[in-house]
């Protein structure tokens, strides 16, 4: 079975709602707080491991969080499926002030 690749406007949906989490806007927490400033470290660092397990915690963290919207539930479910089938990774989506975003889709 081939992998359907991730569509830019996908990624751009992902990146709004991860770099929103990533804010604090929801949910806050001082472990997932934890999490944010662990997801930034390693994406600058290239730690790709450490980066995707910081991201799913959070990930699953703001899943887990009642104040999350219907709307913003419905592009989290897919992320999470996407991560953890290596179609998106940790540096397509999370946003590090000075650096650049890599563009690629999974083939």
């Amino acid at each position: 079975m081939s992998r359907r690749p991730v569509l830019l406007n996908e990624l751009e949906a992902y990146r709004d709602l991860v770099t929103r989490i990533l804010d604090g806007t929801a949910p806050p927490d001082d472990e997932l707080n934890m999490c944010r400033a662990t997801v930034r470290a390693a994406v600058a660092v290239a730690d790709r491991q450490t980066a995707m397990q910081a991201l799913c915690m959070l990930l699953e963290g703001a899943l887990a969080d009642p104040s999350l919207s219907i709307d913003d539930t419905q592009v989290l479910v897919p992320l999470l499926k996407a991560l953890a089938r290596g179609r998106v990774e940790p540096a397509q989506i999370v946003a590090i002030e000075g650096m650049e975003q890599e563009e690629t889709v999974s083939p």
